[in-house]
């Protein structure tokens, strides 16, 4: 499960069980300053718990390192060392759920910021008729008929309540708010919804805690000798008028007949207070089941960065679409469009394979910038005359495929070996070893050696070289191309001029293939055929 979905669920876990013993245990006790501390404390301890290493208190020494598959999210392509990078990239473009639910998250802190920076200029562009002092407080009073608030010693009341003669009273409340310091606990539970807007318990917290300090700052005018009735009845008459900024404590705010209650409710027994021990078991059961949950953090080791370009050996053009792997493991990535590739490793020494279809595996050893240049690869088409167009081989062909592949792979080894004993980090070819499935061409459905068959059967043997007694095998290099045609015929080892000609003359008498594939898109290839003329082979 992705780390920061965990530690949602861990956090809404933990907000909701500290939550439910608030509000079964302690919501209708009076103790508020107890029940404030506890609000403030439990939620920020809900934030803090999915990420402390509790796994180090509990079970310290007994974790192992697991491993970790480090992905370069920077290129375009994620090379894994048994799947095929074409079938990935074939389906086009697709959102994962994750992805959404980021956006969807993102989106919703945004609407959230912006409804709060919204607000905070609602407040600089309110009409502003007046300004007095009252203690400590700035009072402001504005012409818009909205409901008295404040924010830290500032108090915005409606003009229309300037000459009310209880006005002390509703300043001696919005005063008890300033005095506890209500306003920094709505920063912090302000910050919390934000972060956390999807989780419903965070705007439970809000709400119980906002009911707090209504219960502090009426209990803190009653001490000061307003009678219960008549205080109660000024509520009833403020209960008009709107809200303006919900980062403010009000006087009429959150009016609620459980607040009518509180103030009539007798005080709390002493210990009452007790109760706040209920979260410890809460506590104790987070602590353990998060501990025995977490997993072990991996070793942690230097990152070390494999970069550079990968080209054509011989024209120095870019190759888009290579698979770069860090051989061993199934970390891995691919080329852009400019050939340019980003790996990161966590061994310095690490040996990093490059393949592209149609080119020669080459191989790169420790961290540094290279240019690294692959040679084309020519694939021999072989099969003996008495092969069938399935793909069946005789004996003595499969031993000499055996034969060949382990001398490749000695090769391989061979040049690993160099590379080692070097250290040099030059690019070095090796064998034909392909770390990821690619799709080479296929002629008329079939694997290459299919061509061979075809070319004999459309070969047409000159009448002169008949009578001179011209015979024996033509190579002939071509080319099929990224849309399947036959190019750049050539013949590298010729017979006579009369066979040369015939034999090219064959091999582009052969009808488009189905090109090779790397990644995904069609590439090109590199073949030689041996074109076989035989006396009397009529």
């Amino acid at each position: 499960m992705n780390s920061v979905v965990l530690y949602f669920i861990k956090s809404g876990l933990a907000m909701g069980l500290f939550y439910g013993v608030y509000r079964l245990f302690m919501e209708k006790e009076t103790n508020y300053s107890l029940n404030r501390f506890y609000l403030v404390g439990t939620i920020i301890l809900a934030l803090v718990l999915p990420v402390f290493p509790l796994e180090r208190l509990f079970m310290a020494g007994k974790l192992a390192s697991l491993p970790v598959i480090f992905i370069n999210p920077g290129n375009q392509g994620i090379a894994d060392a048994s799947v095929s990078v074409g079938n990935a990239s074939a389906g086009g473009w697709h959102i994962s759920g994750f992805v959404l639910a980021r956006i969807l998250y993102l989106s919703g802190v945004v609407i959230l910021v912006l409804t709060l920076f919204t607000q905070m200029l609602r407040l600089l562009f309110i009409r502003r008729t007046a300004r007095e002092r009252y203690g400590p407080l700035r009072i402001i009073f504005v012409g818009k008929d909205i409901a008295p608030f404040s924010i830290l010693n500032r108090v915005f009341v409606s003009h229309e309540i300037r000459r009310n003669p209880k006005i002390t009273t509703i300043l001696d409340h919005e005063f008890a708010h300033f005095r506890y310091l209500h306003f920094v606990d709505l920063i912090i539970l302000e910050f919390i919804t934000i972060f956390q807007w999807f989780n419903p318990f965070a705007w439970l917290y809000v709400r119980s805690l906002k009911e707090i300090h209504e219960y502090q700052a009426d209990a803190a005018v009653l001490r000061s000798g307003e009678g219960t009735g008549s205080y109660q009845a000024l509520l009833v008459n403020q209960l008009t008028g709107t809200e303006v900024f919900r980062l403010a404590n009000g006087f009429s705010k959150s009016l609620t007949k459980k607040r009518m209650i509180m103030m009539t409710k007798m005080k709390s027994k002493k210990g009452a207070w007790l109760k706040g021990l209920l979260a410890m078991p809460v506590l104790a059961v987070l602590l353990i089941a998060y501990a025995a949950n977490s997993s072990a953090p991996p070793a942690v080791q230097e990152d070390y960065v494999v970069k550079g370009k990968v080209v054509e050996a011989a024209t120095g053009e870019a190759i888009p679409g290579v698979n770069v792997i860090w051989q061993g493991t199934t970390t891995g990535t691919s080329t852009d469009i400019n050939g340019n590739f980003t790996l990161h490793v966590k061994d310095k020494n690490a040996v990093v394979v490059y393949s592209f279809v149609g080119f020669v595996t080459a191989i790169t050893r420790g961290a540094g910038d290279f240019t690294v240049k692959m040679e084309r690869k020519v694939f021999e088409i072989s099969g003996d005359a008495d092969e069938k167009a399935s793909g069946e081989m005789s004996k003595e062909k499969k031993e000499y495929l055996e034969q060949e592949k382990r001398t490749q792979e000695k090769i391989t080894r061979e040049q690993m070996e160099k590379e080692k004993a070097l250290g040099s980090g030059e690019s070095t070819d090796g064998g034909e070893v392909f770390y990821v499935v690619e799709d080479m061409p296929k002629f008329q459905g079939q694997r290459p050696d299919a061509c061979k068959k075809y070319v004999q059967e459309n070969l047409e043997y000159p009448q002169e070289a008949k009578e001179k007694g011209i015979n024996g095998i033509v190579k002939v290099e071509f080319l099929v191309n990224a849309k399947g045609q036959v190019k750049d015929a050539k013949v590298v080892r010729g017979v006579d001029p009369l066979l040369d000609k015939a034999a090219l003359k064959a091999v582009y008498s052969m009808p488009d293939w189905e090109p090779g594939k790397q990644g995904g898109k069609n590439v090109s290839v590199l073949f030689v055929i041996p074109v076989e003329f035989r006396l009397g082979a009529e």
